[in-house]
């Protein structure tokens, strides 16, 4: 699955302001800004107990809004570290035996590469 970094950064910017927090009451599962009023979504869960899945659905939907912000930003940082041009360089002292800062993010980019 190809992520679509400029869509998630267009529904952050269009959607409500986080960060979110979930609550529950006897049927539902709400979804709420942490700092204001209105509910941003609601489930219901027919059978409300622990094993319901509609309290496990909204904390995810809250933990990864709220982390989304840091994620894009991460995203960023890895997209100017690409651009940096570093790929296929090596500054390595071999007496010192421990890889130079283009070896690590020439590594960490491989990483990157391949998970896709």
């Amino acid at each position: 699955m190809k992520v679509d970094i400029a869509r998630l950064r267009e529904l952050l910017e269009k959607g409500t302001p986080g960060p979110w927090k979930s609550t529950s009451s006897a049927d539902f599962v709400w979804v709420w800004p942490a700092d204001g009023p209105g509910a941003v979504g609601h489930f219901f869960c027919k059978d409300f107990t622990e094993n319901c899945e509609a309290s496990t659905n909204a904390a995810l939907i809250c933990e990864a809004v709220n982390a989304l912000p840091a994620l894009l930003q991460a995203w960023d940082v890895v997209e100017a570290v690409k651009g940096l041009g570093l790929k296929d360089q090596c500054w390595c002292d071999d007496e010192v035996k421990k890889p130079c800062q283009a070896c690590i993010v020439n590594a960490a980019l491989a990483k990157l590469e391949e998970r896709g």
